[in-house]
């Protein structure tokens, strides 16, 4: 391990992983939820931003100009290199956090974002970043961070700190992280066959184990495998920003604030009982068994008016950003199993499966016949945001300033899925952020941006480019590995992408519009 990297894994590659939590748009989202006044986010900063993918997403398609690092050159390289592709306007160095915090070119800040961080460093590091907060956001401004939670982590501890001892004290020297795991995973299922009592009574670390040996390493080596796993509860969390003078604002995986989706009637009688915020947010935690947590905080939490934050609610722009089948009624929320109520969520998709922009205004007054109220509305749509349906809308002036830099990141992503890239997303100008896009369709995409028209061609096209490299393509959980077999599927995926994926792109400002 170099010295430089102090403790964390930097011979695998992070994940190429786009949060959209990170979306200027879902801040405001978040944020008028509950009502609290939400900045303009003019500069924004990423702390430990992983591949880039994210970053550079949203300086491409959003209005802010962004700043970040991460100390891994290569992923830093890799940032600048889509950044400089889009033509954006954003800084990105491999500092470590004691040289970036302590520099004195940067701006204050109206956001700051922290994904995937807080668990996996020091101590150190921690009181960097909170001083460096408390310096450079500016009052009002928000700050983004996500960690891995008590009491949900809390079996596992032990057998975390098995693995990483396994690989620490058995590993050969040089052999690899993703070595070290495969050694380490091995070891595991052999312990777990001895049936010891610490797994006995606590099955829920069976189980993660088990899930373990079925990811993608290079997570478990970003996961699992540092120096530093530090999972904490919500009153220890606040105690480390209280420094910064923030308070809590709301969870960023916005679902997570629907009551009736977490917890038991009986349950929110308790929580409602209770005033202290700290309190009640680890005491949900305890009733949902939480294992991580995403979400908003405020330096200086202002409330809206009522009127105010009700014509902001109906000023809210939203589009469909899958197909109204693809929404599933029975979904997996905190208290398992929940039926979306259909009396609102089917009028709602019918309304929005027209794929043009509404306004929640618009979409009240189509609605209002059906009894849906504007709360329930607002609430319904912050569902569908939350499973991936729904994306908010920029306004039209952002939307126009954005488009090209969008074209010119999508263009330099579709020449690199002939490459096989990693990356699974493309900038859309209307979300200001980024969209899921396989690497097969964005092969179909780059077929018609060289004048291809017709599925069979577009699958023709994919087929060259996927011939002479490594490729593993799965139909109904089944390897396909002839050519005729691997041909026949892409041919479907392209029928498939022409009349659902498509037209969506097309809407998202992603793909150009059928000639």
């Amino acid at each position: 391990m170099q010295e430089w990297a102090q403790g964390y894994v930097t011979d695998v590659g992070y994940v190429h992983d786009y949060y959209p939590e990170l979306n200027s748009q879902r801040v405001r989202l978040a944020l008028l939820q509950r009502g609290l006044s939400c900045p303009p986010i003019e500069q924004a900063c990423e702390l430990g931003f992983g591949q880039g993918i994210s970053v550079s997403l949203h300086a491409a398609a959003g209005t802010a100009q962004w700043h970040g690092n991460d100390f891994n050159p290569a992923q830093t390289a890799l940032a600048r290199e889509l950044v400089k592709a889009a033509g954006a306007d954003a800084l990105l160095g491999d500092d470590s956090f004691a040289d970036f915090c302590a520099r004195k070119d940067l701006p204050d800040f109206d956001f700051i974002g922290m994904h995937g961080v807080w668990t996996w460093i020091s101590d150190a590091n921690r009181r960097l970043l909170v001083d460096f907060i408390s310096r450079r956001l500016k009052p009002g401004g928000v700050v983004y961070v996500s960690w891995n939670t008590l009491p949900g982590w809390a079996p596992f501890l032990p057998l975390r700190r098995l693995l990483l001892a396994h690989k620490e004290r058995t590993g050969a020297a040089g052999a690899g992280t993703l070595r070290h795991i495969d050694s380490a995973l091995e070891f595991s299922q052999r312990l777990l066959d001895t049936a010891p009592a610490y797994l006995q009574r606590n099955p829920s670390a069976v189980e993660r184990l088990q899930t373990l040996q079925k990811q993608h390493k290079h997570y478990l080596a970003h996961e699992f495998f540092n120096r530093d796993w530090q999972p904490m509860d919500f009153a220890e969390m606040s105690q480390w920003l209280a420094p910064a003078r923030l308070s809590y604002a709301g969870a960023a995986s916005i679902i997570d604030e629907i009551p009736d989706l977490n917890y038991t009637v009986e349950q929110q009688r308790l929580l409602a009982g209770m005033d202290d915020v700290v309190l009640r947010q680890t005491v949900g935690d305890l009733m949902c068994n939480r294992f991580f947590r995403r979400e908003y905080w405020l330096r200086g939490a202002r409330l809206m008016g009522a009127q105010s934050r009700l014509q902001a609610i109906r000023s809210l722009r939203v589009v469909l950003v899958t197909t109204a089948s693809d929404v599933q009624f029975r979904i997996e929320a905190g208290i398992g199993q929940v039926r979306l109520p259909e009396p609102i969520f089917s009028p709602l998709l019918q309304s929005l499966a027209d794929r043009r922009i509404h306004t929640l205004d618009a979409l009240e007054q189509q609605l209002r016949p059906a009894g849906v109220q504007l709360e329930q509305l607002l609430e319904a749509v912050t569902v569908l945001i939350a499973l991936g349906h729904v994306a908010v809308v920029q306004e039209d002036a952002a939307v126009a300033s954005v488009r090209q830099r969008c074209q010119r990141l999508n263009d330099h992503l579709l020449q690199s899925a002939i490459d096989g890239s990693s990356i699974g997303h493309l900038a859309s100008p209307l979300t200001g952020g980024g969209i899921a896009v396989t690497r097969f369709q964005q092969l179909f995409l780059l077929a018609r941006r060289q004048g291809f028209q017709s599925p069979p061609e577009w699958s023709d096209f994919a087929w060259q480019h996927l011939r002479s490299t490594p490729l593993k393509l799965h139909k109904d959980e089944r390897l396909l590995d002839t050519p005729d077999a691997i041909r026949s599927e892409l041919a479907r995926q392209a029928l498939k992408f022409a009349e659902r994926e498509l037209p969506v792109l097309q809407t998202l400002g992603v793909a150009a519009p059928s000639v």
